[in-house]
């Protein structure tokens, strides 16, 4: 692979990382991504990190000798701008290679969403969406830790940024004119902070068991101590979660809560990891219901009496669908089902529908709606709100 700092270079050289980050400091406005593989591992393993500057494009190479901490000197620069598309994990992963988050950002997918779009859009539809360009996804399932990268592998990751960088201030000024610029300072504010990239926390991790909604509360106590337990066993092996025991068996020991070695191997999906560390996943189901009833985790089994939902849920929907349609904007995206639920069993600043953007397009109007200080009509077979005088 090419090794200097010209156009499209791969960077390789200490030397020429410094090169680069001194002609990226000349911007103002950079975009990145990366390319990486965690199928086998924990931690993700940084395989490739492009950014886009000017009419340039480097292409920094994480498995040279090279110090990539140099960086910081840019992605933490307040002063530079780093456009993202869906930079969720690439955030978490350079967080994790240079042990501060990047900041400021901005993330395109998530601006896709306040534009009319769909809030999971791909790449692809995003950039034909802002530059009527339709871009080759050949190359996005690559064995990117091989080496050395293939002119296609190269091809493609240039454009994952050049294009992104070129479909930035197409977007900027599609926000602007909508009146939608800053609407998601706050989100992207989160995004930046060490909150949002950290590794999640062994007594969270249960939330991100797939069904976990489906256990009651004491249930739910079973998994936080078990999920706790794989978190922890996965970061000291350097394995996938899934590796060390996978959600559906989590679900099931959390239901059964076996007492013993056979009932816990009489469990389907109970692996030969697992196995060998029963009496660590039995201690920790003992754990989870010795847990105080005060303390349990709060699932949607322990909010399902909630009679007022359903026809509150259809009120709210009447409002967002008149709102989604006066913004341009799919309804499920400026609140689906999920949201409006979460928002009438917790109406506080929390919910989702009271954060960022969406509070200023649909979540106050529907607290208000909600608290009865606004209402509903119809006109001219359109839905219609009315301010509620309570002196009145």
């Amino acid at each position: 692979m090419k090794s200097d700092t010209g156009h499209n270079a791969v960077i390789t050289t200490d030397a020429a990382l410094a090169d680069a980050i001194q002609q990226m400091r000349t911007h103002s406005v950079i975009a990145v991504d990366t390319e990486f593989i965690r199928e086998k591992t924990y931690y993700a393993q940084l395989c490739l990190i492009q950014i886009a500057y000017g009419d340039t494009v480097v292409l920094v190479d994480p498995l040279a000798d090279i110090d990539l901490s140099a960086l910081r000197e840019v992605f933490c620069d307040l002063d530079i701008l780093k456009i993202f598309h869906s930079g969720q994990q690439d955030l978490e992963i350079l967080y994790q290679a240079l042990g501060e988050p990047v900041r400021p950002i901005f993330d395109t997918q998530c601006a896709s969403a306040i534009m009319g779009m769909t809030d999971q859009i791909s790449y692809g539809s995003f950039i034909k969406n802002m530059l009527d360009v339709e871009l080759a996804k050949i190359g996005s399932f690559s064995q990117w830790a091989k080496r050395p990268l293939t002119d296609q592998q190269l091809e493609y990751a240039k454009d994952d940024v050049s294009y992104l960088l070129k479909a930035y201030p197409v977007a900027r000024k599609k926000l602007k004119k909508l009146g939608r610029l800053k609407w998601l300072d706050e989100e992207f504010a989160h995004r930046e902070s060490v909150d949002f990239v950290k590794d999640t926390e062994p007594e969270l991790a249960f939330r991100y068991v797939k069904r976990i909604s489906t256990l009651s509360p004491r249930q739910a106590a079973v998994a936080r101590e078990v999920a706790a337990w794989r978190q922890l066993e996965a970061i000291r092996l350097d394995r996938p979660r899934r590796h060390i025991l996978p959600d559906e068996t989590i679900i099931e020991i959390s239901r059964k809560q076996p007492r013993s070695v056979e009932g816990l191997e009489n469990i389907r999906g109970l692996n030969t990891h697992a196995r060998r560390h029963a009496q660590q996943i039995l201690a920790a189901v003992r754990a989870g219901k010795r847990v105080p009833d005060d303390e349990l985790p709060v699932t949607k089994i322990a909010e399902k009496p909630t009679t007022h939902i359903d026809p509150s849920v259809k009120l709210a929907n009447a409002l967002v669908a008149r709102r989604a349609k006066e913004y341009q904007i799919a309804p499920n995206v400026l609140a689906s089902t999920a949201m409006l639920e979460e928002l009438i069993r917790n109406p506080n600043s929390s919910a989702q529908l009271l954060q960022g953007w969406r509070k200023k397009m649909i979540g106050q109007e529907l607290l208000d709606l909600l608290n009865g200080t606004i209402a509903l009509f119809l006109c001219e077979g359109k839905v219609q709100t009315v301010c509620i005088d309570e002196d009145a």
